[in-house]
């Protein structure tokens, strides 16, 4: 017979206790924050009545969803990671990448699509097919605005993969590396590419390369460009068209959390500009329209709009922006512009869609030119939105 001391036990029931903590907190945590967390559907549980068919699948489906749920898992990744950053320097994600002099990178959407952007954006876009798709849709984005009578511009914006690729840490696979540098260096059909007659095409890489020395111009750890760089992109723009800069606008240089490591729970302090303009304002009134007015053509039926006006425009417009999410931070320092800017991003649109909701925006707000926005990598939206523009039908007479 087995005998166990009082201390035994206690130390036995407090062990118990410590175990019985990952399923006892599941009801303390948000199921909405579990799925943010995983970026997916949390797996469901496993029914009763599965157990006597199927043992083995009964088990395995309990085991995933336990896993999806254990307490504290938030809590315990959040800790690891900052673990691995602050103590080891080392990446909390196998899509983060730290390259040198403080770089931060980001490769992929997610760990499962680690190289995906290294892909997209240094390879695939700039490949000589694709900039051949996206020179033969020009004509057809040129065409649609002309029907409706708008001025027309498309802007790729180059993304730190490519302009900051000396950075890139070796760990970073040999032909996206050098694919990277590549691009670096000017090698790309972007860069040569020219548009049709009365459509204005920016692919603005050498002007942000040539001000990418300042370490604050492109935040080190940032996926979307913000202040100086747009500053950047939007100068170089309105230099095609005749325009100079606002002259009420002005930078100010400060600090904010790295965007990529905040996505993983990390709060790191770098350089940025913030552009500052005390003639733009957020316009609430025209952003809820646009967006009660769009929103259920979406995926999900959520649509994300912004909408800003400006008391001195350098050019006396209103533009929609259709963008993939670069042109979410873009808005507001290409507002500084024009009178009036809408941005819609399209990253849940439909191809079907696409005109429906350019018709919609400009039946609830007046639009006199259309601008294209999309970083380097999402230049196949552009082919897409160019097709759906291709087909679209002549709008209805008033």
């Amino acid at each position: 017979m087995l005998l166990m001391s009082f201390r035994a036990r206690v130390l036995l029931f407090l062990v118990a206790l410590v175990l019985l903590i990952p399923v006892a907190g599941i009801r303390l945590q948000n199921a909405a924050d579990l799925v943010l967390f995983h970026n997916r559907a949390l797996s469901p549980r496993p029914e009763s009545a599965h157990f006597l068919r199927d043992p083995v699948g009964y088990f395995r489906q309990g085991k995933a969803w336990l896993a999806d749920r254990a307490y504290p898992i938030i809590e315990a990744s959040l800790l690891r990671k900052r673990i691995l950053f602050h103590a080891l320097w080392t990446p909390p994600q196998r899509n983060v990448l730290l390259g040198s002099d403080g770089f931060i990178f980001i490769n992929g959407g997610s760990e499962d699509g680690a190289n995906g952007f290294l892909a997209s954006n240094c390879v695939n876009a700039h490949s000589d097919a694709v900039a051949a798709q996206l020179r033969d849709g020009l004509p057809a984005i040129l065409a649609f605005a002309r029907s409706r009578d708008l001025a027309v511009d498309v802007i790729v914006v180059p993304t730190s993969l490519t302009l900051y690729a000396p950075h890139l840490p070796t760990s970073v696979p040999p032909p996206f590396r050098e694919a990277c540098l590549e691009r670096y260096l000017g090698h790309s059909p972007l860069a040569r590419l020219t548009a049709p007659p009365g459509l204005h095409y920016v692919f603005p890489f050498e002007p942000m390369k040539a001000a990418s020395g300042d370490e604050a111009f492109f935040p080190k750890g940032n996926w979307h460009a913000i202040g100086l760089s747009l500053k950047v992109v939007r100068d170089t723009y309105l230099a095609t068209l005749g325009a100079s800069a606002p002259a009420d606008e002005h930078l100010e240089r400060g600090e904010a959390w790295s965007e990529i490591l905040y996505m993983n729970g990390i709060r790191h302090n770098l350089p940025v500009y913030f552009v500052r303009n005390p003639q733009v304002d957020f316009d609430t009134g025209h952003d809820t329209a646009i967006n009660a007015a769009i929103h259920e053509r979406f995926d999900g039926g959520q649509a994300k709009t912004r909408a800003y006006r400006n008391a001195k425009p350098v050019i006396d417009e209103s533009v929609l922006m259709l963008s993939d999410s670069y042109g979410e931070p873009s808005s507001e320092v290409f507002a500084g512009a024009f009178r009036q800017i809408v941005q819609i991003t399209a990253n849940n649109l439909p191809q079907r869609n696409v005109v429906d909701v350019i018709d919609r925006a400009r039946q609830t707000v007046t639009i006199d030119r259309l601008i294209l926005l999309v970083q380097e990598g999402g230049v196949g939206s552009l082919i897409v939105w160019s097709d759906a523009l291709r087909s679209a039908p002549l709008p209805k007479s008033p």
